[in-house]
């Protein structure tokens, strides 16, 4: 191959960029100002200020005027195209949420009470145990093998109680959405205790760890598995894989899987944005797409994060509503159990309550607190330093009781549950 070769072949490959450029270009106006800005230097002073600026406007109108909580990016969206247009220089998420935002909040009085969530790695939350496990192998694996039928814990020195571990009687289904910062949202609209749903949040694609979970509890206890995403090529392949599973993880038992959106047909009237993907048209076709969503992305795409928090919370509880998701209700035996369960428990209370109050004032009266007591104390402890001081009272009381624990005054706990397994380790 001569020069005249080399020479052909480099042309062909830059008018190939060019030609792929300027069709974005006609589709999507922020693509002209992203060539324009890359071939512009601007002051990062000047940045600064566009963005001072606009910040407080921009946090309002996603946040409805500081009613409910809103997600960095989401802030970011609202202030991007903006500053990009004043400023001719691009805006990125990481400079924006690191330092331009946190720095303006620190700075600025009527910002201290501003509810923002930052991007965290990925979870899964039970609602009402507010139990939360890292979207790690071993701690997935950790929480499937404690996952069982709910239990009645009769009333003894504590009321009665339900106790769950799992979806039984807990939660009829579970979220996942491909984002990470809308966690602290949906606490606000407590949307998980409303619709009784678990909620997996992950950036990007699935770890295998989420199919994994998704196997052990929808696959198993047959829930649906319901995914939000992006409409962009990423989004759409990150519904496919959680619902056929892939090369590195194939499901036992393929989860029930709704696709919530955003879909082509959802995404009018929300601003879009280039889209850059290596993923082919096929694979998209694959995916479930019609011919106009595949043309679509082949240069725009429409993130969650383009929604305000109010459309987005209307969005997902319109989703919800429509797929009929409704709250737990078990079994009638159990919902009968559970209410005699009950009865004794408000008896046994009350019974208690009113032997309690006879037993004190019995003790104001009849008990004689020894005037060496601090010295009896101190000879426990002398004797057996690895109790504690009330140990020891204890021990003065009731000489012949039998210590049932390791010393420390606390008794042995080696069944109780880790309420935050947040290391991720995949």
């Amino acid at each position: 191959m001569g020069a005249a070769d080399d020479l052909k072949k480099g042309l062909t490959k830059n008018l190939a960029n060019f030609t792929k450029q300027r069709k974005a270009e006609e589709k999507h106006s922020g693509a002209v100002r992203w060539r324009q800005s890359r071939m512009r230097e601007v002051r990062g002073a000047y940045l600064v200020e566009v963005v001072k600026g606009i910040m407080t406007e921009a946090y309002m109108k996603v946040s409805d005027n500081n009613k409910l909580t809103a997600n960095a990016r989401q802030i970011f969206y609202v202030v991007r195209p903006l500053v990009e247009q004043q400023a001719d220089k691009p805006l990125h998420y990481g400079y924006f949420s690191q330092v331009l935002l946190p720095n303006y909040i620190n700075e600025h009085a009527h910002a201290a009470d501003w509810d923002v969530a930052y991007d965290d790695r990925g979870h899964f939350v039970e609602p009402h145990t507010n139990r939360v496990i890292g979207l790690g192998t071993i701690n997935v694996r950790k929480y499937l093998s404690k996952v069982g039928q709910l239990k009645l814990e009769r009333a003894d020195f504590a009321s009665a109680s339900v106790e769950t571990y799992g979806p039984h009687g807990n939660f009829g289904a579970v979220l996942y959405i491909e984002k990470e910062g809308f966690m602290s949202l949906f606490e606000r609209v407590n949307l998980a205790k409303r619709y009784d749903i678990a909620i997996m949040s992950s950036k990007g694609m699935s770890v295998t760890a989420a199919r994994e979970l998704a196997d052990g509890i929808c696959g198993v206890y047959r829930i649906p598995l319901l995914v939000l995403h992006d409409f962009d090529s990423a989004g759409i392949v990150i519904k496919d894989t959680l619902e056929h599973g892939t090369r590195r993880y194939r499901y036992r038992g393929a989860p029930t899987v709704i696709d919530l959106g955003l879909h082509y047909d959802d995404i009018g009237g929300f601003v879009a944005e280039p889209n850059n993907s290596n993923i082919s048209d096929q694979r998209l076709r694959e995916a479930g797409l019609d011919e106009a969503a595949v043309d679509f992305l082949r240069t725009e795409r429409v993130e969650l994060n383009a929604m305000t928090s109010r459309q987005f919370v209307n969005f997902v509880e319109a989703k919800l509503k429509q797929h009929q998701i409704r709250k737990v209700i078990p079994d009638r035996e159990t919902l009968s159990d559970t209410y005699k369960m009950f009865v004794a428990s408000d008896r046994l209370r009350e019974t208690f309550d009113n032997m309690k109050d006879r037993l004190e004032a019995d003790s104001e009266v009849a008990v004689s607190v020894p005037d060496d007591l601090e010295s009896m104390v101190r000879e426990q402890l002398d004797g057996r330093p690895e109790i504690t001081w009330h140990r020891a009272v204890w021990s003065i009381v009731d000489p012949g009781h039998e210590d049932d624990n390791d010393g420390d005054g606390e008794a042995d706990h080696e069944d109780d549950d880790d309420e935050d397994l947040s290391d991720i380790d995949e």
